[in-house]
């Protein structure tokens, strides 16, 4: 096993090494220092404050105890839960959430104002995520600390209408006790072996993307570029963002259309902050054995009427068993639901606002590298000067 240290500093200390052993060579040593910089901004995320903003979801809370919560997908990462929620989303739910909504429109806000209000911390004071490594530092206490009645009347105001728990599965049980009524799609149809040989197949894909995207993305957090884009938003009167958190949806892996290419900064680097919170925060579990994994499909479903939860089979149930279920006549879709994509989901699917974001990140990262070089040339030049006035003071 790789020591923990390695893992938190190990690029650091070799990009470090890299770095003085290229100082005489200015462009080896300063190439060596930007990426040394661009690593610490993508795990720590230094200039975040600048993207803290406490909107989030403001439709009026329903009764007590009910979260409005009508679908709840129960699977684990594998089983179909993106191909699912596009399913659902394209059969005419409107807030359909898949991970990446869950934290950014409900969880995320959900534990600010948790520590904000409740335990009376600052921003600053507020633990930030660490990247890779953030599932480390858990933060089970948000759901521990609060009712059930705060968790539905803080549910109930995104007026989500189906949840996929990828990632936080232990948030099923929760949600379901204040969602009478709702509807549950289990996807127990991959056996454990096929599901484990799918696991390991999409590691690698998923650690490159989880290593690559934040260094691409990090170039807004190497200087405090987020100050900018929040400035240039005021100014220009933009408030879709605000409106989009506020209103919760549409949710962001279900659609990203390129008007909104101009913010997309500002929301992916608030996003993927409110995302971290989520996957970070404790609440996934990964069975370990063929037990396990049994188990949690074979009782899951305990107490749920027999016409309220569905067994759902990817290779065999099509669009009309599902609007079918869920009572949705007449079906706008036909046939079976065509797989969803797992990796760089938002550079794919969204071709257009992808291209806005990597080209302005590109941009970004050649006005920083630029910076830079001014900054070393300014502290060479000062160091030469200073040393030949040290020669000069002993010559005299």
């Amino acid at each position: 096993m790789v020591p923990e240290w390695w893992l938190l500093h190990g690029v650091e200390l070799t990009l470090l090494i890299v770095m003085l052993a290229g100082w005489g060579k200015r462009s080896c040593g300063q190439l060596a220092l930007y990426f040394l910089w661009l690593n610490y901004s993508a795990r720590n995320s230094p200039w975040s404050w600048f993207d803290e903003v406490d909107w989030e979801c403001e439709h009026p809370p329903l009764p007590a105890n009910q979260s409005g919560v009508k679908v709840i997908l129960m699977g684990f990462s594998k089983t179909g839960t993106r191909t699912m929620s596009r399913g659902l989303w394209q059969v005419g739910l409107d807030h359909v959430y898949h991970s990446e909504d869950f934290g950014t429109f409900f969880y995320g806000p959900y534990r600010d104002k948790y520590h904000l209000k409740k335990k009376g911390l600052s921003w600053s004071e507020l633990p930030k995520p660490i990247g890779p490594l953030a599932w480390r530092f858990p933060d089970r206490e948000v759901m521990e600390k609060q009712s059930p009645e705060e968790f539905a009347a803080a549910l109930s105001k995104c007026r989500i209408d189906a949840v996929a728990f990828d990632g936080f599965e232990e948030l099923i049980q929760p949600v379901y006790q204040v969602s009478p009524g709702a509807k549950l799609v289990v996807l127990s149809w991959r056996p454990y072996e096929e599901w484990q040989k799918s696991i390991n197949s999409y590691a690698p894909a998923v650690n490159l993307e989880n290593a690559l995207l934040p260094h691409v993305f990090a170039a807004q957090q190497a200087l405090p570029w987020p100050m900018v884009d929040r400035w240039f938003a005021k100014l220009l009167n933009d408030r879709e963002l605000e409106r989009a958190l506020k209103s919760g949806g549409p949710p962001i892996t279900q659609a990203l259309s390129p008007s909104r290419a101009s913010l997309s900064g500002r929301e992916g680097a608030l996003a993927r902050r409110r995302m971290t919170l989520l996957w970070a925060a404790g609440h996934h579990l990964h069975p370990s054995s063929k037990d396990q994994y049994d188990h949690f499909h074979s009782t899951v479903g305990d107490g749920v009427p027999q016409g309220d939860i569905m067994h759902w089979d990817m290779l065999k149930h099509t669009y009309e068993d599902l609007c079918d279920f869920l009572g949705i006549s007449p079906c706008p879709k036909s046939g079976k639901i065509p797989k969803a994509r797992n990796n760089f989901i938002f550079l794919q699917d969204f071709p257009l606002v992808a291209m806005y974001n990597v080209t302005s990140e590109l941009v970004l990262h050649w006005v920083n590298y630029m910076i830079l070089g001014a900054v070393i040339g300014a502290v060479r030049a000062m160091w030469k000067l200073m040393c030949g006035q040290r020669a000069r003071s002993k010559v005299d």
